[in-house]
Formats: C-alpha cells, sequence, structure tokens
C-alpha cells in the first residue's frame, strides 16, 4: 500500500512532475468537468493567532469533489478514531481513489491514475490579510 501523506505532504511537490505518481493534476479547465480527489496542504498552524510556519507540512481533509448537476458535491469518508492521523489519512485516499474510479466511469472520463486538487495556504505567506 501507497503511503499517501508521505508523498502528497511532500514540501517539494515532486509527486507531480513524477510519471510514476499515482496522481495526475488537472490542466486548463478539466477539473470542472471531471471528479477529483481535494486535500489542503498546510504549512501555517490553523489555530486562530499569528500565523506560525510549521517545521513539517500537513496535508488533511481529503475529499472528492464533482459537478453534479450544475452544483459541486463534496464527499467525505469518516473513520476510525483509534487510527493515527497519517493511518486515518491514507484510509480515506484509498477509499477515495476507489469511489474516484467509479464516479469517473459513471462521467465516462475513467483512467488509471485519478486527478487531484491541492490548496495550498504557502501563498498566504505573500499576502497578509
Amino acid at each position: 500500500m501507497i503511503n499517501y501523506y508521505k508523498l502528497l505532504s511532500d514540501p517539494s511537490h515532486a509527486w507531480m512532475n513524477d510519471p510514476l505518481s499515482p496522481f495526475r493534476t488537472p490542466s486548463g479547465y478539466d477539473y470542472k468537468r471531471i471528479p477529483c480527489i481535494y486535500f489542503k496542504f498546510r504549512t501555517f498552524r490553523s489555530k486562530p493567532g499569528p500565523k506560525t510556519r510549521l517545521k513539517v507540512p500537513v496535508v488533511e481533509q481529503p475529499s472528492l469533489r464533482y459537478l453534479r448537476d450544475g452544483k459541486w458535491v463534496r464527499t467525505q469518508l469518516a473513520c476510525s478514531a483509534s487510527m493515527s492521523y497519517k493511518e486515518r489519512f491514507n484510509y480515506q485516499m484509498e477509499r477515495l481513489i476507489k469511489r474516484w474510479h467509479e464516479e469517473s466511469q459513471s462521467m465516462g472520463c475513467d483512467h488509471l491514475k485519478p486527478y487531484i486538487l491541492m490548496e495550498d495556504d504557502s501563498l498566504s505567506e505573500l499576502f497578509h490579510l
């Protein structure tokens, strides 16, 4: 089993350019017509107060997003609280990939590698709001 947490929390995002990556990123407006696995890549502390950079980036909140009847649908998966944070993320990613293949097949855009979108908070350092 692939350690998705380790792969996706890599600060260099090397997996994006790796031809052996289990994912692909949509180009242009592809993400509006196909399902995508979505997650947050966080480099700053999420608690209120001053922004503090994390020593190690965190990936969290994986979900499946797709357009259905003109509205965005977001599917999240629950899992056992007894799992560690990383185990929970990997478990959710395994299930979301299976769900992505089911959804993309029904939309006629199935592929071996699922599309993935990442919300990266590192740009917030450039724009102080």
